[in-house]
């Protein structure tokens, strides 16, 4: 049976009036072959508010997925934590993927990722 996530799995405080907001939507295939995730990172400012709205700034987005004959990068990031601020002002942030202890089939299996990006102050 497939099955399809969408949602909001992480927000991160950036600082008094900002958070990041990870928006996630996943797709598992029963067989895991084509299987998706793409993943939108969103600058909110809580004191921005238009008419009962936050209004968000999308700040990165990426995609990981399963081919059989291609990428196997899949990976379902569902957590995010601040790192270093680097030199030239931009922050890092470092995004979480679990293996859901090693999910997957004869295949291929869920491995734990970090990845880091950056974002403009």
């Amino acid at each position: 049976m497939p099955l399809f996530a969408f949602g909001v799995p992480e927000l991160l405080a950036i600082d008094d009036s900002t958070l990041l907001v990870m928006e996630r939507e996943l797709y598992i295939p029963r067989r895991y072959n084509g299987a998706k995730c793409h993943i939108r990172l969103y600058s909110v400012n809580t004191m921005t508010e238009a008419e009962g709205v936050l209004p968000k700034r999308l700040v990165h987005s990426f995609s990981t997925g399963i081919r059989l004959l291609g990428r196997k990068n899949f990976a379902n990031y569902e957590g995010m934590c601040l790192g270093p601020r680097l030199e030239d002002g931009r922050q890092t942030i470092l995004l979480i993927a679990d293996s859901q202890n090693r999910a997957g089939n004869a295949l291929y299996h869920l491995k734990d990722y970090i990845r880091v990006i950056t974002v403009k102050p």
